[in-house]
């Protein structure tokens, strides 16, 4: 690979990394200063990880090179396993070695699931692709078979929540109307209401969407042991289940441990203002645990990624030509839950007005989840001016 004085590495490929990339090129391009981007990532594909609670997760992917190629960024494949901060070096799993000027760490999430027996031999999770990919491939098989199903949902949050509404119209596409009837499915909570995640004063609307569509519902209770076809309960009660999902256990990439911060309970980096955790390191994204309007911390989710990498990729940018960082600011917020066909819940503020649902809503969340979420193919110019650090409006 071809070193030029200066350059600035983005760590994964999701969508922090790619609009910190394409950030760290619009400062570039902006100061008249060359500057070499390399995006180290295993893949050359973003992966929609937002909407792998959907039918065919397999196809939740968008290609990376025909855009990096556009704006002069580079693909480095491979996997970082040890960050030296001291030196600016890095590591990949190959043993390849990466020098950087300025680096942006944005490797995501990863599942991390809590200590009960038999999760990891038996629950299957959609964290990433592949996992969701299985899942796929299990409820398939089932349904050539026609093995009468039962699914145990665990963690009644967003995607808990979106993965529950959403499965009966996935295994009727998979298998028949009448098979996706009759499949028993519960959802599984250890708080008291369901989205305790979201705010208050939505238990009423999700218990009734999910009521919609048959889903049991158990909460306040814990779980013991999961085996190949049963969840057991802290009352030793066990529900049958040949598919078990757990949609609980999202923890920052464990790079974040490698370099000497504060961590949050997430195992996310505690950043200062400017996303920065050293004059030359910044994350963003799930790694970042950041002030977003001075009072709440952005969430783990796509609408405060892709701000939080613009912010991110223009100030490790500006570390390297000296010039002033720009404060990342999100005030605002919007929740837009998937409900189901036909149905989800839109809110607004951090806390979470209902601002409309129903058909109106899911119209919202397919347009969120299938263009405004994707990165489009342009010109140069338009490309890296949709990658200037702004405060979102909505």
């Amino acid at each position: 690979m071809n070193n030029t004085t200066e350059t600035l590495v983005v760590i994964g490929a999701g969508f922090a990394g790619y609009w910190a990339a394409l950030a760290a090129r619009y400062a570039a391009d902006s100061w008249e200063q060359e500057l070499c981007v390399r995006v180290v990532n295993p893949t050359n594909f973003m992966t929609m990880r937002p909407r792998l609670y959907e039918a065919d997760p397999a196809s939740m992917t968008t290609p990376l090179l025909p855009l990096f190629d556009v704006v002069d960024v580079e693909w480095v494949p491979g996997t970082v396993s040890k960050i030296d901060s001291t030196n600016h070096l890095l590591t990949l799993e190959d043993e390849t070695r990466l020098s950087f000027d300025s680096l942006v760490l944005t490797a995501g999430s990863q599942f991390s699931p809590p200590p009960i027996e038999g999760i990891k031999d038996y629950a299957h999770q959609i964290e990433d692709l592949g996992s969701a990919v299985e899942l796929e491939q299990c409820l398939k098989q089932l349904a050539e078979d026609r093995t009468p199903l039962s699914v145990v949902i665990l963690g009644a949050g967003f995607t808990g929540i979106e993965l529950a509404c959403e499965l009966r119209s996935r295994l009727a596409l998979l298998g028949n109307e009448a098979w996706a009837t009759e499949a028993e499915i519960t959802l599984l909570d250890s708080a008291d209401v369901v989205g305790t995640t979201l705010g208050k004063g939505l238990e009423d609307k999700l218990t009734a969407a999910l009521e919609k569509w048959n889903i049991t519902i158990y909460l306040g209770r814990s779980i013991q042991k999961i085996t190949k076809d049963q969840v057991e309960l802290d009352d030793s009660l066990r529900l049958q289940a040949n598919v078990t999902v757990a949609c609980v256990g999202s923890r920052a990439n464990r790079l974040t441990e490698t370099l000497s911060s504060e961590l949050d309970n997430k195992g996310r980096l505690v950043v200062d203002q400017y996303l920065a955790v050293s004059e030359t390191i910044f994350s963003a994204g799930d790694c970042a645990s950041a002030l977003a309007d001075g009072e709440h911390r952005a969430l783990m989710s796509c609408q405060h990624a892709m701000p939080m990498g613009r912010f991110a990729g223009y100030n490790a940018a500006a570390a390297i030509f000296g010039k002033s960082p720009i404060h990342y600011k999100h005030p605002s917020y919007i929740t837009c839950l998937d409900l189901g066909p036909n149905n989800a819940l839109v809110t607004r503020g951090w806390g979470r007005a209902v601002e409309t649902s129903g058909e109106t809503a899911k119209q919202q969340k397919e347009f969120i989840n299938t263009v405004l979420i994707y990165p489009q193919l342009d010109t140069r110019e338009n490309m890296l001016a949709a990658a200037r650090p702004l405060v979102p409006e909505y």
